[in-house]
């Protein structure tokens, strides 16, 4: 559930376009925009734009509340704010990003510190952590010139803005490009039209704004925002899992290959391709052991580093070493990971959450969906002396004939690695698992959501 919401968050606040008042009188500039965001004709949130001066320069302040449908008709509530710091001359200050939800706080910060270098912090799951970015590009001076050109009615067909903005989860910098395709007058209803790209996605998504500069509609795929109080579309709450399935034809047997199709502005994720064959144009899945055999763990070199606490997975923290001492059984690799699957499975309560929380918050809480299900068993693995990393992917769900996003563990039995799937309590979980990115920290917001909408998935029988 956190990989989807996560993925909506990234769209909608990464990819709306930035506004800038360089070169301009920014004291006076200020407006404010309320849009109503859908997913598939039903409704996903409501989005606030704030463009504002503060004591020393400009604030650029981005709100979403979501609220969207779990498939049970039960509603997943979270709050998500995005702020921009400039200075008078629109250079970059500090920027920040804050999730809410029912479940806890995530939240990513980045700022220069004292040896003005950029640093991104991040608070995922009650732990703290930072890293230095090498290169932070934050450019974003098209929208007033487009304003500016809407009131004076000077822009012309073709013309064409590039801007840069760092995305917050990931560090990484997003290029966007807007060409202005249309413009207003009587026969299209005074509207501006504009296609934007960006290096995330890079779907044509359509811009259209009114004579006064306001947006009447504006695709992020895969959302469309509309102006505040738009009927067009059911007011109903996004079924937020229907919403990005991978459907498939008929029922999948261990038997039957499993080939995927990759959109061609995506490519395999660098951490899972050793999972894929390519064939032409293609990629046949290769399975992972559906058995476990192995009697003695060998702890190679290559491994060690899957064995190691952190901030979100604390395997040397007193409360997870005491249960993952308390709920094993044998020394084996195999009966170590069944046994501990077979815990987490049992003692958390199925609840979708919106945020990332930790292993020892998810121990604590007793409760979460699959995110936080495989980071407690993935910590309760490290500390039982067992290799466990964290996989984002989709899960084939044979009732409604397609893939669901989903995330697991992927843990080390001696002599390789196999699935584990501790919200479904399946070991060895192999053949109905399609894994596309491993991040075993949370901090890879931004691979996780360059996958929607760019996989579709054939079976060969």
């Amino acid at each position: 559930m956190r990989l989807i919401y996560n993925s909506f968050t990234i769209m909608v606040l990464g990819c709306s376009l930035l506004f800038s008042a360089q070169g301009k009188d920014w004291k006076s500039y200020f407006q404010a925009e309320t849009l109503d965001v859908f997913l598939n004709g039903k409704s996903a949130g409501v989005l606030i734009s704030l463009i504002a001066p503060d004591s020393t320069g400009i604030v650029i302040k981005n709100t979403i509340s979501t609220a969207l449908d779990d498939g049970g008709g039960n509603l997943i509530k979270a709050d998500i704010v995005e702020a921009r710091y400039y200075n008078a001359d629109f250079t970059l200050k500090r920027a920040l990003q804050e999730m809410k939800s029912p479940a806890g706080v995530n939240r990513w910060e980045l700022v220069r510190n004292k040896q003005k270098k950029w640093e991104l912090k991040s608070w995922l799951g009650g732990a703290e952590s930072s890293r230095l970015l090498p290169a932070v590009y934050d450019k974003s001076g098209s929208f007033l010139e487009i304003y500016d050109g809407i009131k004076n009615k000077s822009l012309h067909i073709n013309q064409s803005w590039t801007d840069t903005v760092v995305e917050l989860t990931s560090g990484d910098n997003i290029v966007s490009s807007v060409t202005c395709v249309e413009n207003a007058s009587p026969q299209n209803g005074y509207v501006w039209k504009f296609i934007e790209k960006n290096s995330l996605q890079n779907e044509s998504q359509t811009w259209l704004v009114d004579t006064n500069g306001n947006t009447i509609v504006h695709e992020i795929f895969p959302f469309v925002a509309k102006r505040k109080g738009s009927k067009e579309s059911e007011e109903t709450a996004a079924n937020i899992f229907e919403s990005f399935r991978i459907p498939v034809s008929g029922t999948i047997t261990h038997n039957d290959r499993i080939m995927i199709t990759l959109d061609s502005s995506y490519t395999l994720d660098s951490s899972v391709i050793h999972f894929y064959r390519r064939i032409n144009d293609s990629y046949e899945f290769i399975r992972p052991a559906d058995s476990c055999g192995a009697s003695v763990a060998v702890k190679a070199d290559s491994l060690e580093r899957y064995l190691i606490s952190t901030p979100t997975l604390q395997s040397d923290h007193p409360e997870i070493r005491s249960v993952a001492k308390k709920r094993t059984r044998s020394s084996k690799p195999c009966e170590i990971i069944k046994d501990l699957n077979s815990y987490v499975f049992t003692k958390m309560e199925k609840r979708y959450t919106a945020t990332f929380s930790s292993a020892l918050e998810s121990l604590r809480s007793g409760f979460g969906d699959c995110g936080e299900h495989a980071v407690l068993l993935a910590a309760l693995l490290r500390a039982s002396g067992v290799p466990a990393r964290i996989v984002n992917g989709v899960v084939y769900m044979p009732e409604k004939s397609g893939y669901y996003y989903h995330v697991w563990v992927m843990a080390h039995d001696g002599k390789h690695w196999l699935f584990a799937d501790p919200a479904f309590g399946l070991f060895p979980a192999a053949h109905d698992r399609l894994p596309f990115v491993i991040d075993d920290e949370g901090q890879r917001l931004l691979a996780i959501a360059k996958v929607i909408g760019k996989v579709s998935v054939k079976v060969i029988r």
